[in-house]
């Protein structure tokens, strides 16, 4: 209990981050559910997506200035183990986040276009933010 009180004051701006992501979510998807209701038809992807692509550009900046903890940030072995791994792993694992928000946003723009746009510029991101930082972390310790 007590690792869980001072990982949280030690990453405090991830936490509110996270903590109002989910109220701000429920507001627009309620909103949407509404407009919907009223008979407002609105495509619900050039919302969402632009919506998490936001997210994922401030979780991606205070990702490389969180410390090492088993809440928040790419919590992988290789990088609970080792403080440089964990920093350097955070590190490219915000870049990844802010590069994969822009793209979600990108998509949003470009689901009014295309549905092929919004499904590549939906997975594609995913993809960037899961693996790249894995690789990057596994590779790095081998190094050590």
């Amino acid at each position: 209990y007590r690792t869980k009180i001072v990982a949280r004051s030690q990453n405090n701006k991830m936490h509110t981050i996270i903590s109002w992501s989910i109220p701000l979510g429920n507001n627009i998807l309620l909103s949407y559910i509404f407009a919907y209701g009223l008979g407002n038809h609105i495509n619900i992807t050039s919302i969402l997506l632009p919506t998490i692509g936001i997210l994922f550009i401030a979780l991606g900046n205070y990702m490389p200035k969180t410390q090492r903890n088993r809440l928040v940030g790419i919590r992988i072995p290789t990088a609970l183990n080792n403080d440089i791994n964990w920093f350097k792993t955070q590190r490219i694992g915000g870049l990844m986040f802010v590069v994969g928000g822009f793209m979600m946003i990108g998509g949003g723009f470009l689901g009014m276009i295309s549905e092929f746009w919004t499904i590549a510029l939906m997975i594609l991101p995913l993809v960037l933010i899961t693996v790249v930082p894995i690789i990057y972390s596994i590779r790095s310790s081998h190094k050590a």
